[in-house]
């Protein structure tokens, strides 16, 4: 039975129809208690139980006859005191930016098999799974929330409280960063402090994720700046703190691209009419991906004869050159984060020589054709022998 605001009625009953009456003995049994059982008319059989201020097991014995001759009956009764059922892990003051509270019962004795239930704005979970209560949640009004629990002991008892949570004011967090392309020996960075209520913040703490720099890698300043050593991934956190004492962490895994480096090569310089020129990319970008590349391709004296475009830098560009020539081939590369780089290189496309029983004659003194001569001071001779 459970402790309420009424009584318990208790009817005994007998084949010879006496008058008997009724006592309430804790587990010791050493004496009946004096004041749970109401008894008006001690001749009628009946009473009451009032069990205001007991918890616990007790056994309720009916008794009647005269000394030698009485004969009893008694039955063990369980009283379920939840008077104090309280809401456990919830403080009357939290804040918008705090994590999840877990919502516990605290029935104020040990139950077996409780069922409960949270309810209130932010409340979220199940008994299973457990509940939560979520400040931050778009449900939670600024001020006060009020958080209800309805408890049923595994005696059937019914309790149910609520709580009234005051949820204090928090800023939302932000930050942008300017846009870097760092070089290979670092650069400066700066940090635009984008936090909505700003009004509300007594306190910035930035830390830059550069413990080497020693006390530079914090600053108090509303926007930040930081020179990094070098490209690379970096955890930066912005901690702002309210006039009312709340703290807000805002903490991103930020990559500061390096500065990519343009480069290509060509598959092979030999002209075959009909057949396009191929060119493989080789740029370099170690923390950003390549996801913008531009091939223009140009006459030796800077002549547009087409343009390409990629997305990535796996793949393998081609043109069709329609002549023999020199030529020249610019890449404007950008990585994903915007960073760019460009090359232009120049060669020439060369006929095939193809080489038959009569032989093949080239007359190395007269004008370059298929051959050049690679020479710092412009002197060369020829020599007749086994090429090496």
């Amino acid at each position: 039975m459970c402790i309420r605001d009424s009584t318990y009625s208790l009817l005994g009953n007998n084949s010879d129809g006496i008058p008997g009456k009724f006592e309430l003995y804790d587990m010791a049994g050493l004496a009946p208690l004096d004041g749970p059982i109401l008894d008006e008319d001690p001749d009628d059989n009946k009473a009451l139980l009032n069990p205001d201020g007991l918890a616990g097991s007790y056994e309720l014995v009916y008794t009647y006859g005269a000394k030698e001759l009485e004969l009893s009956s008694s039955l063990i009764i369980s009283i379920s005191a939840l008077e104090g059922v309280q809401i456990s892990g919830l403080p009357s003051k939290v804040c918008q930016s705090d994590e999840p509270y877990l919502l516990l019962p605290d029935p104020g004795i040990e139950d077996p098999s409780p069922i409960y239930l949270f309810t209130g704005p932010g409340v979220t979970g199940s008994q299973v799974e457990g509940f939560y209560f979520d400040p931050g949640s778009t449900d939670v009004i600024e001020g006060k929330n009020t958080i209800t629990l309805d408890y049923t002991s595994s005696l059937g008892c019914e309790a149910s409280t609520s709580r009234e949570v005051s949820n204090q004011y928090a800023p939302e967090l932000g930050f942008s960063i300017s846009a870097v392309c760092l070089p290979e020996d670092g650069g400066l960075v700066s940090f635009e402090n984008t936090s909505s209520g700003k009004f509300a913040v007594t306190a910035w703490t930035w830390n830059y994720g550069d413990p080497d720099s020693g006390e530079d890698n914090t600053s108090e300043e509303e926007d930040g700046e930081h020179f990094y050593p070098a490209p690379g991934s970096w955890t930066i956190s912005l901690t702002a703190t309210t006039q009312n004492g709340c703290i807000a962490v805002l903490s991103m895994d930020t990559v500061l691209a390096d500065q990519p480096e343009a480069d290509f090569s060509l598959v092979n310089d030999c002209f075959i009419k009909g057949v396009k020129t191929s060119f493989i990319d080789k740029s370099n970008s170690a923390f950003a991906e390549i996801n913008e590349l531009t091939w223009t391709f140009k006459t030796q004296t800077g002549g547009v004869l087409g343009i390409e475009k990629s997305e990535s830098s796996a793949d393998t560009v081609a043109y069709d050159f329609r002549s023999l020539g020199e030529y020249q081939v610019e890449l404007q590369i950008k990585n994903e984060v915007g960073c760019t780089g460009e090359t232009s290189k120049s060669f020439e496309l060369l006929p095939i020589r193809s080489l038959r029983y009569s032989g093949y004659y080239e007359n190395f003194n007269g004008t370059a054709e298929g051959w050049e001569v690679y020479s710092e001071d412009g002197v060369y001779s020829w020599r007749r022998d086994e090429p090496d």
